[in-house]
């Protein structure tokens, strides 16, 4: 956080999500134990900190049916790669 990532609030809710066993933030410490890419897991965490599932959803479905894996500032291709 320090670095500014994300606010501290959403800081507390990714660590909520993973204290409750959340798949997403799961898969990203999974892919990161496997890859040891520190980049793509910042970025993940950063995406997963700052919406929840509920909205991720919506907007990876959203960029699917328009047919463009970028939406807002999310590159969503990487982001569907990194984590599931």
């Amino acid at each position: 956080m320090k670095q500014n990532l994300t606010s501290a609030v959403s800081a507390d809710r990714l660590i909520e999500r993973y204290s409750q066993g959340d798949a997403l933030v799961d898969a990203a410490i999974e892919a990161y134990a496997a890859d040891r890419d520190v980049n793509e897991f910042l970025y993940t965490l950063h995406i997963l900190a700052n919406h929840s599932k509920e909205e991720l959803e919506d907007m990876m479905r959203q960029s699917d049916a328009d047919g463009d894996s970028q939406c807002e500032y999310y590159d969503f291709n990487l982001l569907k790669t990194y984590i599931f």
